[in-house]
């Protein structure tokens, strides 16, 4: 029988590593990290709506023990409902790679059931043989970065409501949070990039378009870990802490714990 000191102190340290956890994870809501999700087509799963058939669950080609987002095809759309509501900014968060050649575009709608190119607001796209990430420039594409195949990018967007303008944050190191290095910006050095149509009431929509292209290859497109921040805070902290992080944070709690209790020994 544990003496009732000990209890507590145990207590005690588990409330500690439930507010550090809460701390790691700021004031980023999910949206979605496909884990409770069946594999197999996503359409009707947790609020997607997917227009073709290989937009799919799938195992994440990097990690046995998770799943994703696939998207394979010449040509489909898909979206989910993720409000970004008028005269408000937004920090989005998601993960995402490709394998070889694929024309894409996801970020936010203001349509409720997007399914072109032309009901994008917050935009970003890849294009071209060359790989390069781009942003939709008030109607136009930027390069922003070249992006290497096979590669879990962390991406945080900030979608600002207020403006109509949105701003990107990107690495590749897994778990890691984003640094001011991280801002991305066109060859002019621009770092704010008005929506696509200039302007947008309420976002409804997490939208992703996908083509082959002329290149023939259709994917996949991976995503995982959507997130949204709750408030109007410039959030750049990563949501999704690498295990080897949370083990340290867990040896931490029980150092912690170790600690107190040596203190309480007789």
């Amino acid at each position: 029988m544990l003496n009732p000191r000990i209890k507590a102190c145990l207590f005690l340290t588990l409330l500690i590593g439930c507010g550090l956890f809460s701390t790691a994870q700021g004031e980023f809501i999910k949206v979605d990290d496909f884990e409770n999700l069946t594999l197999g087509n996503v359409n009707g799963q947790n609020g997607w709506v997917a227009a073709n058939s290989t937009s799919v669950i799938t195992v994440d080609p990097a990690d046995a023990n998770n799943q994703s987002l696939s998207v394979t095809t010449d040509s489909t759309s898909l979206f989910k409902e993720l409000i970004v509501p008028n005269e408000t900014i937004r920090m989005v968060f998601l993960r995402f790679r490709f394998d070889g050649q694929l024309n894409y575009s996801f970020g936010m709608s203001d349509m409720a059931s997007p399914d072109r190119i032309g009901h994008f607001e917050a935009e970003l796209n890849m294009a071209n043989a060359l790989n390069d990430l781009r942003v939709n420039n008030d109607g136009n594409y930027d390069d922003l970065t070249p992006l290497h195949p096979d590669t879990w990018y962390n991406t945080w967007i900030l979608v600002d409501n207020f403006r109509d303008s949105m701003q990107v944050y990107l690495n590749s190191t897994p778990g890691a949070n984003a640094q001011s290095g991280d801002r991305l910006a066109n060859d002019a050095g621009e770092t704010v990039f008005p929506f696509r149509d200039g302007s947008a009431n309420k976002l409804l929509t997490f939208f992703v378009k996908a083509g082959g292209g002329s290149s023939g290859n259709s994917g996949p497109l991976y995503f995982d870990d959507i997130y949204i921040e709750n408030t109007h805070g410039t959030n750049l902290s990563n949501p999704v802490p690498e295990p080897a992080s949370i083990l340290l944070a867990v040896m931490g709690i029980l150092g912690i714990g170790l600690v107190r209790l040596a203190r309480l020994r007789p």
